[in-house]
C-alpha cells in the first residue's frame, strides 16, 4: 500500500511541477544547462560518476603522472576512488543518496558530473540539477580544482554537499560547511577535535550564524556529547581501499554523531517543506538569496537544539 502511495505521489508531483517551470517549460529544479562534452577532451566513468578533464589548455590537470600507465592520470583515478568510497560509506552509515530524494528524483537525475577545471577554490558543488545541453538528461554537478593532489578530501566534501542538497533547501554556511567539515572525518584520521561552547546569548548565536567551516567546533560539541565513542565499524571492503600510492582512503572506523547528523537533515527537510507550503513556494526550488537568508537561522537552530536535547536524554 505504501509503495502504491509513493508511486501515485511522485506521478502527481512530476505532472504538478509543470506549474513550476521556466519560460522554456523546463522544471525549475532542472532549468539550468551544462555542456561538458564541448569543453572537455576526456571522460572517466564509474557507476554514477563521470569525471571530465583536459590534458591541455587552461583547464589542464597540473599533475598528469600516470604510474600504472593506463592513459588515465593518477589523480583522476584517485578522485574517482574517493568519490565511490565516500558514497559507499554514506550508504553504509544510513544517509539517503541524492538520487533517491524527491528534489532530484522528480527530474530523474542519475549521474553526477565532476568537472576538473581551473578554479580559485578546491571545489564547488551545485545544489541545482542541470540539464545536459540538447538532451533531456538532468545531472548533478561538482567542480574540482585542476591543482588537487591525491588524498585531498575535497571531492568527498563536495559530494557530501550534494547529499545535503538532496535533503534540504537551506544553504546557511554554518550548517552546510559545518556538517560538510564533519563529513571529512569519514575518511580522515582525527585525534583532535576542536570543541566550541554552544552559543547561549543572542550575540553568541549571531556570531555562530556568521561562521562557515569554523562552525565545526559547535557541531563537535553536539556530537561528542551524544556519541563520545564514535565507533562505526566500517566493513573491511571500505577499510581495504587504497589510492595508487598505497595510502588508505578510509583511515579509521571512528566517526562521532552519525545519527544526530542524519536526524538534523531529516528535521530540516520537514522544516523547509513546511516553509514552502506556508509561503507558497515550489518545494524543490527556492531563490538562492532565500535559501541563504538569515531569517531561517532562528528556527533551524531551534530544531537542531531540540534534536540534541532529545537524543542526549535518550542516550
Amino acid at each position: 500500500m505504501l509503495k502504491l502511495f509513493n508511486i501515485i505521489f511522485f506521478t502527481l508531483l512530476v505532472n504538478f511541477q509543470s506549474v513550476y517551470a521556466d519560460q522554456r517549460g523546463q522544471p525549475l529544479n532542472c532549468q539550468y544547462t551544462t555542456n561538458p562534452y564541448s569543453l572537455y577532451q576526456h571522460t572517466y566513468e564509474v557507476d554514477e560518476f563521470i569525471i571530465f578533464y583536459n590534458l591541455t589548455g587552461s583547464n589542464a590537470i597540473v599533475n598528469q603522472e600516470d604510474i600504472n600507465n593506463n592513459a588515465i592520470p593518477d589523480i583522476v583515478e584517485d578522485i574517482m576512488l574517493q568519490l565511490v568510497t565516500m558514497r559507499q560509506a554514506l550508504d553504509y552509515l544510513g544517509f539517503e543518496h541524492p538520487f533517491k530524494r524527491p528534489r532530484f528524483q522528480t527530474v530523474n537525475v542519475d549521474k553526477i558530473h565532476v568537472r576538473i577545471t581551473d578554479i580559485k577554490n578546491n571545489g564547488l558543488a551545485f545544489d541545482e540539477a542541470h540539464r545536459v545541453k540538447n538532451t533531456d538528461e538532468c545531472v548533478l554537478l561538482i567542480s574540482l580544482s585542476n591543482r588537487l593532489v591525491s588524498g585531498n578530501v575535497t571531492p568527498a566534501h563536495e559530494l557530501f554537499h550534494l547529499y545535503q542538497y538532496g535533503y534540504t533547501m537551506f544553504k546557511q554556511r554554518w550548517f552546510t560547511e559545518g556538517t560538510a567539515r564533519w563529513s571529512q572525518d569519514i575518511l580522515e584520521k582525527n585525534t583532535e577535535y576542536p570543541i566550541t561552547p554552544l552559543p547561549q546569548t543572542q550575540e553568541e548565536k549571531q556570531t555562530f550564524f556568521s561562521k562557515s567551516y569554523d562552525a565545526y567546533g559547535v557541531w563537535n560539541n553536539f556530537i561528542h556529547q551524544i556519541d563520545p565513542k564514535g565507533d562505526v565499524s566500517f566493513p573491511e571492503s571500505l577499510m581495504e581501499k587504497r589510492y595508487l600510492s598505497g595510502e588508505p582512503v578510509v583511515n579509521d572506523s571512528r566517526l562521532h554523531g552519525v545519527e544526530f547528523v542524519i536526524k538534523t537533515f531529516e528535521k530540516l527537510d520537514k522544516l523547509d517543506n513546511q516553509i514552502s507550503e506556508n509561503e507558497g513556494l515550489f518545494a524543490f526550488f527556492w531563490d538562492e538569496a532565500y535559501q541563504r537568508s538569515p531569517i531561517h537561522n532562528k528556527i533551524m537552530w531551534e530544531k537542531i537544539i531540540n534534536i540534541f536535547y532529545v537524543q542526549n536524554i535518550i542516550d
